[in-house]
């Protein structure tokens, strides 16, 4: 099962962590496949579901290009980084998150923004999370 979490820091960056897991069809499962993904100076891309689907979200390209089957998967989507532009002397952290089929954009509530099965259960207070996310 996927999990992602991404944390916005005070100081102007925000932090990722994702397993690498894949389930195919059959039920067999292995840790093959990165899942974060730098796509600009100050912003990360992260993904859930689809595989197919993770790695066209970034062109925007899934939202007219994928089949209805593919956009029925359930992925999900997120975009994790800083915006140098809100008026103050630190730029703002700032998390992300889509989910199919509309891809609409939900800013993270609360101190930790995730997408993934198991991240349901995550809280910001699991001590391995806090160890992986603010060492």
């Amino acid at each position: 099962m996927t999990w992602i979490v991404a944390v916005p820091i005070p100081f102007g960056y925000a932090k990722g962590c994702a397993n690498i897991r894949v389930a195919f069809k059959n039920g067999r499962e292995e840790d093959c496949l990165q899942k974060i993904y730098q796509v600009g100076p100050v912003v990360c891309a992260a993904f859930a579901g689809s595989v197919r689907i993770g790695f066209a979200l970034p062109s925007r390209t899934a939202q007219t290009r994928m089949p209805n089957l593919e956009r029925q998967l359930k992925s999900k989507f997120m975009l994790f980084g800083a915006h140098p532009n809100q008026g103050s002397s630190w730029p703002k952290p700032c998390v992300y998150t889509f989910r199919s089929p509309q891809f609409d954009a939900v800013p993270a509530t609360g101190r930790i923004g995730k997408i993934g099965l198991p991240a349901v259960g995550l809280t910001f207070n699991s001590q391995g999370l806090r160890h992986l996310l603010l060492r």
